[in-house]
């Protein structure tokens, strides 16, 4: 297996197996092997004797052969005692004390077994709004952040970096305008994004210039109005000026929810790419476009079946990650086992469009990404009818 200087100084600084004195006790090979052995041990629930074995050296091959790999806690925790192997969680936060610190606790357990969660803070009252407790008031959304932000710090995620997490607001929370702004201070920690969700509705007072309604998500009621167009321009200058927030269509992810009847997606994991409801998780892979072309005289073409087979074998990874994936939570556990839910994508789309000659501003550019991206959609169906 061949390896680069700094892919060796990567997987030795945070991905192989360490003695108690903390020596490297794996090579990259024996990392790869554990993952494969460990991942393929879900076969044995479904198939005859020895499809384990086989699938294990179909996995050990496209993760060594880097046409596949499995995101970070499932190189780290595959085989070893944490054994959480998904990467992203959406917990609920509940509008009190107790739900505030139910939803700490959990998301510092899963940064310690190597995970990154989402979190909406969607049924948190505003700032300064009275609670039952004496005369106190709230704290509002902006303060959470900082709260679940020095819990990611103090874990840090399998004794390898910091939690990753991210907060989404809806765009008629009263508190809106403060949380657009809740990182100008640098005051928390840069490993904490926040996000607006907006809706259809918003986007179209935008556009005719008409003033938007917030609601107090407490007690349901009408607090204010702003302008939308004002709103809209004070998300994009935060944007460019900081980086956050970033934003959610959210009525156009629900168009597309596969289980609308268990509810709908608030908010997103922490990396933005995949929706996801309250506990679930998701396991993620990533295929290597640059390695999926055939040379045919001095150019170069995608091999589609090469690539099909692949993505089916990744899917099939992915899906047995979830049976023998060890989860933070019964809630977590119960929620992953019902909805199923994975992460498939690519990389190297850039260097595969320099070998194909193709620019990467050009239409043809934008026309392979369609014909890539519905590749996996074929695999999908043919997947399908294997357990239906």
């Amino acid at each position: 297996m061949k390896l680069s200087q700094n892919a060796r100084i990567v997987l030795e600084k945070r991905y192989l197996k360490r003695d108690g004195d903390g020596n490297i006790a794996e090579s990259p090979e024996d990392m790869f092997r554990r993952v494969a052995d460990t991942v393929a041990a879900a076969e044995n629930a479904y198939n005859p004797p020895g499809k384990a074995a086989c699938m294990a050296e179909e996995f050990y091959g496209m993760m060594t052969g880097f046409e596949f790999l499995p995101n970070s806690p499932t190189l780290l925790n595959a085989g070893r005692e944490l054994g959480l192997l998904s990467s992203c969680f959406v917990l609920p936060v509940a509008d009190s004390v107790a739900g505030i610190a139910k939803a700490v606790g959990e998301a510092m357990v899963i940064h310690q077994y190597g995970g990154g969660t989402g979190f909406a803070f969607d049924a948190i009252r505003p700032e300064d709004d009275p609670v039952k407790s004496g005369h106190k008031v709230a704290g509002g959304p902006v303060r959470l952040v900082g709260v679940f932000s020095e819990a990611a710090n103090y874990i840090k995620q399998a004794g390898v970096r910091c939690g990753c997490n991210s907060a989404s607001l809806p765009v008629n929370h009263p508190d809106i305008l403060k949380f657009i702004r809740a990182k100008d201070e640098g005051s928390h920690s840069a490993n904490f994004g926040i996000n607006i969700a907006l809706t259809d509705d918003f986007i179209r007072k935008v556009r005719c210039g008409a003033d938007y309604e917030l609601v107090n998500p407490h007690t349901g009621r009408v607090s204010g109005s702003l302008s939308a167009a004002e709103v809209f321009y004070r998300i994009a200058r935060s944007s460019w000026e900081t980086g956050d927030p970033g934003i959610m269509f959210i009525d156009r992810i629900n168009k597309d929810n596969p289980t609308p009847r268990l509810g709908e997606f608030i908010t997103t994991d922490p990396c933005g790419g995949q929706p996801l409801l309250p506990y679930e998780s998701a396991t993620l892979g990533t295929i290597n476009l640059s390695g999926m072309l055939l040379k045919e005289g001095n150019c170069c073409r995608v091999d589609y079946p090469r690539l099909g087979g692949l993505i089916a074998k990744a899917v099939r990874f992915l899906d047995d990650v979830l049976e023998v994936n060890r989860y933070p939570s019964a809630e977590v556990e119960k929620a992953a086992r019902a909805t199923r839910k994975i992460g498939l994508g690519f990389m190297g789309f850039a260097e595969m469009l320099i070998k194909l000659g193709i620019r990467y501003d050009s239409a043809e550019a934008v026309s392979a990404a369609d014909e890539l991206m519905f590749t996996p959609y074929r695999q999908r169906r043919n997947f399908l009818r294997e357990f239906l």
